[in-house]
């Protein structure tokens, strides 16, 4: 009868002991949330040197396969092209690729502008005259928030030989679609022997 109180005595203390030893019980994390889907995204790009702005938005076909990540977009904003005076309505048509870390994603893209020659017409009306712009590359980051909205950055920078300013986009998007049903957009524009 004495050995059971010492027996219990023993295990009490094992179990403050471990207690206060710091050692954390496992973290119970939420699930990854899953980033498929077509976003409507809108937001500002800033020229990171001059400070002009412009708006921009369009749509984002975002593919997630496990750890990893596919994007096209089709985007729509103005460009202002040196000695031309006003903004020509532009496309942004691109692709790109990265890692999902939990709530977020890391990665880059490869972009192509796409120039509207008829004012006031935007870039992607059918059959309408327009020109490609610059090619520009980016480091990409985004967050997927708690009511399912994704906060997205973007820093971009010319591709080698490719005239563009520099800019930090901040976009905001909203899950209007399914992957499964939404076509490819096209990638973007290379020129041979890219």
């Amino acid at each position: 009868m004495t050995l059971r109180p010492a027996v219990l005595l023993t295990l009490a203390m094992a179990a403050c002991a471990l207690a206060c030893s710091g050692v954390d019980e496992p973290a119970r994390s939420n699930p990854a949330p899953d980033f498929d889907g077509i976003y409507r995204v809108s937001g500002t790009s800033v020229e990171i040197e001059g400070g002009s702005s412009r708006q921009i938005s369009g749509l984002v076909v975002l593919r997630q396969e496990g750890d990893h990540y596919r994007t096209n977009f089709d985007l729509e904003t103005e460009y202002l092209v040196e000695n031309e005076g006003d903004g020509m309505s532009a496309a942004l048509i691109g692709e790109g690729s990265g890692r999902v870390e939990g709530d977020d994603l890391r990665g880059s893209a490869s972009t192509q502008f796409v120039l509207a020659t008829v004012p006031g017409v935007h870039a992607s009306f059918a059959l309408l005259p327009r020109k490609v712009g610059p090619r520009i590359v980016s480091n990409t980051s985004a967050h997927m928030r708690s009511d399912g909205s994704i906060a997205i950055e973007i820093e971009s920078r010319p591709r080698p030989g490719e005239q563009y300013s520099p800019t930090r986009t901040q976009l905001l998007g909203y899950r209007v679609g399914d992957v499964g049903r939404a076509p490819d957009l096209p990638p973007a524009v290379s020129s041979p022997g890219d």
